[in-house]
């Protein structure tokens, strides 16, 4: 367990309000801005966890060490041996602890592409299984109603369809036609004479009129992440 030492409470001596040595006084530790019991550590291996709340001595000091974890903000809360707080000190983190450049406010929302909530956050499930998108104007909001596995990843069968007459590109049929009882291989025999106009032909009719589907799979690659909010 990576830890640093404690800015508050090594060999720190505590008073109450009249300014008495805050003798059998408590330290509660919690993780920030919240209620949920964060623990402390003993030495600076951060293998031996010390007891919540440290207990005060006589002389008004906690008689052991104060290691941090690391990449942690802690809240003490001091109080008299009876539990009256006499104190809180919120977003404390360890000493040296560089990489700790700013605290997070309680509420804020972020995503985490790992599969442990972090330490003083809390999952929401408000949405699963979607997708997100970037708004650069405009506010946020979301929609749809298909989940994104659905139609992204798993086969997608496109509805079947009929061509109509007005989907199908124009075309024409060449029908070839003998006159004055001529024959010819191929041709169709026509009787008339050129001063009388030929008649209309029309070729007979193909196919079944039945409709086609595709099945479409697009195989898109994900990375699944979780909303957290800051306690």
């Amino acid at each position: 367990m990576a830890v640093n030492l404690s800015p508050i409470g090594n060999l720190q001596q505590w008073f109450d309000n009249l300014g008495h040595v805050l003798a059998g006084g408590k330290i509660f530790t919690y993780a920030a801005g919240t209620t949920t019991p964060q623990i402390t550590y003993t030495n600076n291996s951060g293998s031996t966890p010390n007891s919540n709340p440290l207990v005060l001595d006589s002389t008004g000091r906690f008689p052991g060490a104060i290691w941090l974890t690391a990449q942690t903000v802690y809240k003490f809360v001091i109080t008299d041996a009876n539990n009256n707080t006499i104190a809180t000190l919120d977003n404390i983190s360890g000493v040296n602890d560089v990489q700790i450049t700013s605290v997070t406010p309680a509420g804020t929302v972020m995503l985490f592409p790992q599969t442990t909530v972090p330490t003083g956050w809390s999952r929401i499930n408000t949405f699963d299984d979607a997708a997100i998108r970037v708004v650069g104007s405009g506010v946020p909001g979301s929609g749809g109603s298909s989940g994104f596995i659905s139609k992204l990843i798993n086969p997608v069968t496109i509805d079947s369809h009929t061509l109509t007459t007005n989907e199908i590109p124009a075309h024409s049929h060449t029908i070839n036609t003998l006159q004055n009882n001529g024959s010819a291989s191929g041709g169709i025999p026509i009787f008339y004479t050129n001063t009388i106009a030929g008649p209309v032909l029309t070729s007979t009719s193909a196919g079944g009129g039945g409709g086609h589907v595709h099945t479409v799979t697009l195989a898109v690659k994900y990375l699944d992440v979780m909303i957290c909010s800051k306690n």
